[in-house]
């Protein structure tokens, strides 16, 4: 699965919940790389340990996950630090499934973003920028070579309204 967000340090905190659906152990390996495809180094703290204080810097973390068991891992770091921002991808022997959150606490603000694992040929991503609304978006490219990401907006007639294309490199990542 991934994440086409992550947000951390500054005024971001940036939270994964990962849970194994399966009905025995899973093992599983959280990566995460910077909007160019290189790893990016985070500072990693687990809420549910009992040092749930003692930060990890990793670019990944491999965990084990009993059967219906949950992991929870947060990033953030100094508010003077500038933001690290980049994606997220999950690997795992068995049904893992979670979600990011995204909290600006100084903005009084949060996100949810899901693990995503399908792999479509196209998406559709419904959006209300309408009065003080704003859709942000993210896209992460997990492929080992550039690829192009064609954008068509509708509006709510169905209209077609815009287009472009969006280029990422491998492993790269982009938002908006």
């Amino acid at each position: 699965g991934s994440l086409a967000q992550v947000a951390s340090q500054g005024s971001w905190v940036f939270t994964l919940d990962a849970v194994n659906l399966g009905t025995t152990a899973a093992t599983a390996r959280l990566s995460f790389a910077d909007n160019s495809g290189n790893p990016l180094v985070l500072p990693l703290t687990f809420p549910q340990s009992t040092c749930s204080m003692a930060v990890e810097t990793a670019s990944s973390i491999d965990r084990t996950l009993s059967p219906n068991a949950q992991v929870i891992l947060q990033s953030t770091g100094p508010l003077k630090s500038p933001a690290l921002i980049g994606a997220g991808q999950l690997l795992a022997n068995k049904p893992v499934s979670g979600f990011g959150i995204f909290s600006n606490p100084a903005l009084k603000w949060n996100a949810v973003v899901p693990l995503e694992t399908r792999n479509a040929s196209k998406y559709v991503l419904a959006f209300d920028n309408t009065g003080s609304l704003v859709t942000g978006v993210a896209i992460a490219n997990l492929s080992s070579s550039s690829a192009g990401v064609t954008a068509i907006i509708r509006d709510d007639t169905g209209a077609q309204i815009g287009t472009g294309t969006i280029s990422l490199s491998a492993q790269g990542h982009t938002s908006f």
